[in-house]
């Protein structure tokens, strides 16, 4: 039925407004099926873990770290590492907060004027991921540009991200790349990649 009406269609456009205009139309529909199938593929790139997060914070963690080329699993990692998935946790110090532990003494503001928030609030596991995704993503840049390779950059920034920029180059300068932090995260990515905590 779908196909006859398509026929139809464009027999009515090649007599009205001939065989040129008629195939410009047809290859226009052509484009807009394929945007479809495109967008229907990113949403199907999304995947949903059994995880205490809820759907809606996994999909926008996903998008966060597609906007930067990031892991989803171990943006995920990252927030199961440093609160466990809980959105409202404190450090013992009372500096860090939320699903990501955003430092609201140092870093939260410079972090928001970043993404754009003028309020950042590090208690919205939203704020928390859009902060965290960038920063993130500005810590793989700075340290490509110093020469970590491929393999070696993400052990970096996990040391960068725990300690902030300049404890951390102090860490590695007496440690060099190993610490049990960069071990936990890099476990539960793993953990998520095999498949174990997929969504039922």
């Amino acid at each position: 039925m779908l196909t006859q009406l398509f026929t139809l269609s464009l027999f009515l456009q090649l007599n009205a407004i001939g065989v040129d205009e008629a195939l410009v139309a047809l290859n226009e529909k052509q484009v807009d099926k394929q945007e479809v199938r495109a967008a229907t593929e990113e949403i199907n790139t999304y995947k949903q873990y059994d995880i205490p997060l809820s759907k809606d914070l996994q999909q926008y963690i996903h998008k966060q770290a597609e906007k930067y080329n990031l892991s989803y699993e171990l943006m995920l990692a990252l927030a199961h590492t440093e609160s466990t998935f809980r959105t409202d946790i404190v450090s013992y110090d009372g500096s860090s907060v939320g699903l990501f532990q955003i430092n609201t003494r140092n870093t939260i503001d410079w972090l928001g004027d970043n993404v754009g928030l003028s309020k950042p609030n590090a208690k919205s596991p939203y704020h928390s991921a859009q902060m965290a995704s960038w920063y993130v993503n500005y810590l793989k840049e700075k340290y490509f540009n110093e020469g970590y390779s491929e393999e070696t950059v993400i052990k970096r920034v996990l040391i960068g991200y725990r300690y902030g920029i300049s404890k951390s180059a102090k860490y590695v300068r007496q440690n060099g790349l190993h610490h049990k932090y960069i071990d936990k995260v890099l476990a539960y990515k793993n953990k998520l990649e095999s498949g174990e905590l997929d969504a039922k």
